[in-house]
């Protein structure tokens, strides 16, 4: 298994002090041998480093997918922030913007070395292979999601990896913000909803989101029986139970309750 290395954070913050508004980070490392805990504590460890030394940075995490290198395919890049060792990466993936019509970008070396599990822009193809398909086909998760913040981020990237072909999310609207901590300055759903598909649209494609509101605490959870696993926190856990007994009270199948442990990713 690859733990979050200490050697993350110097390269971590270099390229957030290189970064006026958005930085996209690429994982590496064999993850076919880590278990489901390491690959949290890997996302916590990097989402924990930015929170604490620039919590203002739109910081996205890109989970390596089917082989597909989406950092080359982002329109928005503007600048690589690399090192000397990774020009050959590098080169194959300017080339492959090029064919794709996409403006060039430049590359802006930094000092901070780059150790061999984690590279800011780029990673290898056969790497990408190593990613485990997730363990369900369809998974839900809800919550307000306003102002997307490292808890949100884990959350979600750990459901990204937990499925294998749909993600369908339930955003709080309505009678749900009712008794929210300054609710009344929530973004409007659809802003929540627009800001969530960006960000997940470069996280993991090729499953497919789903994004809508929810009035109650089940939403689709109780009603779609093409689900497999509902994603919790440990704060919600008690939620997850609760579908399930209302899913078995309409002769449903239960879900698997993957529990997220969102201490230190907020």
């Amino acid at each position: 298994p690859l733990p979050p290395s200490q050697d993350d954070t110097p390269r971590l913050r270099a390229a957030a002090e290189a970064t006026k508004q958005r930085l996209y980070i690429t994982l590496e490392g064999d993850w076919s041998t880590m278990t489901r805990d390491a690959v949290q504590r890997r996302l916590m460890g990097v989402l924990d480093s930015l929170s604490t030394s620039h919590p203002d940075l739109d910081a996205r995490l890109i989970l390596p997918s089917k082989g597909a290198w989406v950092a080359e395919q982002i329109s928005e890049l503007e600048a690589v922030l690399s090192s000397p060792a990774e020009s050959g990466a590098l080169d194959t993936m300017f080339r492959q913007r090029k064919s794709m019509g996409l403006h060039a970008l430049d590359n802006v070396h930094m000092d901070a070395p780059c150790p061999p599990s984690l590279k800011v822009v780029g990673w290898d193809a056969k790497q990408c292979q190593l990613l485990p398909q997730g363990s369900h086909g369809a998974v839900v998760l809800g919550g307000t999601f306003d102002r997307l913040h490292g808890g949100h981020k884990l959350l979600l990237a750990m459901s990204c990896l937990a499925a294998n072909r749909r993600l369908l999310i339930g955003v709080s609207e309505g009678p749900l913000l009712a008794d929210k901590t300054l609710g009344d300055v929530l973004l409007p759903f659809s802003q929540r909803r627009e800001r969530l598909s960006h960000y997940l649209t470069s996280t993991r494609p090729g499953i497919e989101y789903e994004i809508v509101p929810i009035v109650d605490p089940f939403g689709p959870s109780i009603v779609d029986e093409g689900l497999d696993c509902i994603v919790v926190s440990k704060e919600t856990e008690k939620g997850g139970a609760s579908v399930n007994k209302r899913r078995a009270a309409k002769g449903m199948r239960e879900l698997v309750v993957d529990v997220v442990d969102l201490v230190g990713a907020e």
